[in-house]
């Protein structure tokens, strides 16, 4: 993170459920940001996660994950708990939120076609948009 907010987005986040509430994602949403996605469309839109989270589901899914890390200069394998992420319906729920929302700015960096949105609205109408799709 970068800027006068930086401490504030990267502080306590936590090991466990990595783009849910502790995450950056989670301080991102609190200060109205905006996410910019350069030469990618929604699939690959990470600010969609924090909505898996948020979103009341009968499919959602807690799962056990694990990862290296260094814990004072040695290298460990930790295991975490996360939600089971699904992202294969990003890109349709992303053109729905363009279609509903328009609040995406569309236009081109160089030569790839970007996209600006707040994460704010993209996070709440995802949330509500998994509550009645998956």
């Amino acid at each position: 993170a970068y800027g006068s907010n930086a401490g504030f987005i990267v502080e306590n986040h936590g090991i466990e459920f990595g783009l849910g509430e502790t995450s950056p994602l989670a301080r991102l949403y609190e200060l109205d940001a905006k996410a910019l996605l350069i030469g990618v469309g929604h699939a690959n839109n990470t600010a969609i996660h924090l909505a898996e989270y948020r979103s009341v589901r009968s499919d959602k899914k807690s799962v056990k994950l694990g990862a290296p890390v260094l814990l004072d200069g040695v290298r460990k394998w930790i295991e975490f708990e996360d939600i089971e992420y699904n992202d294969s319906d990003f890109a349709q729920l992303g053109a729905d939120f363009e279609a509903d929302m328009q609040s995406v700015n569309i236009a081109n960096i160089g030569s790839a076609e970007s996209r600006m949105m707040p994460i704010r609205s993209l996070v709440d109408y995802a949330a509500a948009w998994m509550e009645s799709h998956r």
